[in-house]
């Protein structure tokens, strides 16, 4: 939270006068040298963790895995900005021939570090529930290889159960984030949503490119969360299937996985739809008055 409020207090202290005067939907310049320095930094050894994961000593494989996981959140949250336009035009291509989807897309492009920030629960979310699950039901198939005891199954049946018990606690701490990113990005976004108005679009066209737009940030972030945690899960299946001497398959639990992506998409268009709505409500202003004219 300190290091939050500095950077931002930091990055709002450099704005020269004139400059504040000015509105900058697009969020100024998006990556700093240390941003970049920092990210390449951790991504590449994530990356490395990854592979040397592969030749790890069995008691140490856990944490290896863990923590190049763990460098590749970082690496791939703090270069966000740079990895999500090339993924925001893939994903908005498909919806942009309507107006909805193009205004969606566009939106998403505008402002990178908004749509940066919405993502970025979604990958913490997913990625977690990808490279727990994964690693449980990996290991155990491994340990089922060598291992292919009866009472073994009431034992996996125990962890499993608690591994869903730790993706479900941390779903709901992640869902709060996904919430709150959405409201706090609507009520950032009154004076977009009276230009769109004023524009002509409808209540129900902008209501419907904000929704379109957290569904699309969500698909963005899914795919960021599978990026992170399956580079670990591929190091971690190698170093399992050396040292079991056969090849051990890697394990996903898709319904698991899907309950938890469904659950992000529902929370994050749910509560978009909704704070647009009452952004846009017709008893509300279009222009609140600020004590200056317009």
């Amino acid at each position: 939270g300190l290091l939050g409020a500095w950077s931002a207090s930091g990055r709002a202290a450099r704005v020269r006068p004139l400059e504040a005067l000015r509105d900058h939907a697009a969020g100024g310049t998006p990556m700093t040298r240390l941003r970049w320095i920092t990210g390449v930094t951790a991504v590449a050894g994530g990356l490395a963790l990854a592979v040397a994961s592969a030749s790890a000593r069995e008691d140490s494989l856990v944490n290896a895995v863990l923590v190049a996981a763990m460098a590749l959140i970082v690496g791939l949250t703090l270069l966000a900005p740079v990895t999500l336009p090339p993924l925001v035009r893939a994903f908005a291509w498909p919806i942009s021939r309507a107006a909805v989807g193009m205004l969606a897309g566009r939106n998403a492009l505008a402002a990178v570090r908004r749509t940066a920030a919405t993502a970025a629960p979604v990958l913490l979310t997913v990625g977690f529930t990808v490279l727990v699950t994964g690693m449980v039901r990996t290991t155990a198939a491994a340990y089922a290889m060598g291992n292919p005891a009866a009472d073994q199954a009431e034992e996996d049946r125990l962890v499993w159960l608690f591994t869903l018990l730790l993706v479900g606690v941390s779903a709901g701490y992640s869902g709060l984030a996904i919430v709150n990113t959405q409201v706090m990005a609507a009520s950032a976004r009154v004076r977009e949503f009276a230009v769109l108005r004023l524009s002509g679009a409808t209540r129900r066209q902008v209501i419907g490119a904000t929704a379109a737009e957290a569904v699309l940030v969500t698909g963005i972030g899914t795919t960021l969360g599978f990026a992170v945690a399956v580079p670990a899960l591929l190091g971690m299946r190698a170093g399992l299937s050396q040292k079991a001497g056969a090849a051990v398959p890697l394990v996903i639990p898709w319904p698991a996985v899907a309950a938890v992506v469904t659950a992000c998409l529902v929370l994050a268009a749910g509560a978009a739809t909704l704070f647009t709505c009452g952004a846009i409500s017709p008893r509300r202003p279009l222009f609140p008055r600020s004590g200056k004219s317009a």
